[in-house]
């Protein structure tokens, strides 16, 4: 079976982009006052195609979304980007220095990669991943939830950072290792942060944990832990042949949280509070 080289302008890439692209711009069309064109009865039906043979499929293959459910692809609202791209036009690009101007944590993100200033200007750091981490938090607190479902949780990369950090510690002894009374009992309970406490426990009513996690110094992964089967999907964005050297980098990055888990449910909920299995 052939495999999509690792490459950020393949071919087969831009297809793929493109047919996504096409099949959202007749679904979403914005004014400049950002309100929508298209009526909601006549939005064509929402069935995204299985695109490729690679096993890169969208995430909402044969679903029919609900109207207004959260679309983090969606095009983007063009006043919005007009006022944004207003907000950071003039600022001086540092080279080989830290920008503290809150405004570069921005064009960071807008900036083509084709015209980054220098090969390491646009990759995005923790500040990016929790920004938006947050984001997803603040729609799932909403009401009507936007999501398939409520029972589920989004935490920060300082927190899957911190696991990978303990780690070394923990597996020294880990019946010793103590969860409970620390970050950890705060951030399975639904309890942090403080301005997006949902009070809902994993394993309880939380059945899926979305990490992201950096690796490599330079990669981002995101990683699914279904607390129903056990069981851990990690996504990399990056497609391409999986090399025996990629798959146990995968599984090492992986083991902090596939073997501290369950040692950290079984500290922090009460086995009064633990459905009978």
């Amino acid at each position: 079976m052939s495999m999509i080289p690792e490459s950020d302008v393949d071919a087969d890439g831009q297809i793929r982009l493109k047919l996504i692209s096409d099949f959202r711009n007749k679904s979403v069309k914005l004014k400049e006052n950002g309100t929508d064109m298209i009526k909601l009865k006549d939005k064509p039906p929402g069935v995204f195609p299985h695109i490729g043979d690679d096993g890169l499929k969208c995430m909402r293959k044969n679903c029919e979304p609900l109207p207004g459910i959260y679309d983090p692809m969606s095009p983007v609202d063009p006043v919005r980007f007009k006022k944004l791209k207003e907000l950071v036009s003039g600022m001086k690009i540092k080279l080989g220095k830290k920008n503290d101007d809150p405004r570069e944590f921005y064009r960071v993100m807008i900036t083509p990669r084709n015209i980054w200033p220098h090969t390491e200007y646009g990759w995005l750091d923790e500040t990016h991943i929790n920004a938006y981490m947050r984001v997803l938090r603040r729609r799932l607190i909403t009401k009507p939830c936007p999501y398939h479902s409520e029972g589920i949780a989004f935490v920060d990369p300082y927190f899957s950072t911190h696991m990978i950090r303990d780690y070394p510690q923990f597996k020294m002894r880990p019946k010793n290792f103590k969860f409970n009374g620390l970050n950890y009992e705060s951030v399975v309970r639904g309890l942090y942060p403080d301005d997006q406490k949902t009070g809902k426990i994993w394993a309880l009513d939380v059945w899926h944990v979305y990490f992201v996690v950096h690796t490599r110094g330079d990669h981002w992964l995101a990683l699914d832990v279904d607390m129903m089967r056990g069981h851990i999907d990690c996504y990399d964005s990056i497609v391409g042949t999986v090399t025996e050297e990629k798959r146990l980098r995968i599984l090492e990055t992986v083991k902090p949280f596939r073997i501290m888990i369950p040692y950290m449910l079984n500290d922090i909920i009460h086995p009064s509070q633990r459905s009978p299995s």
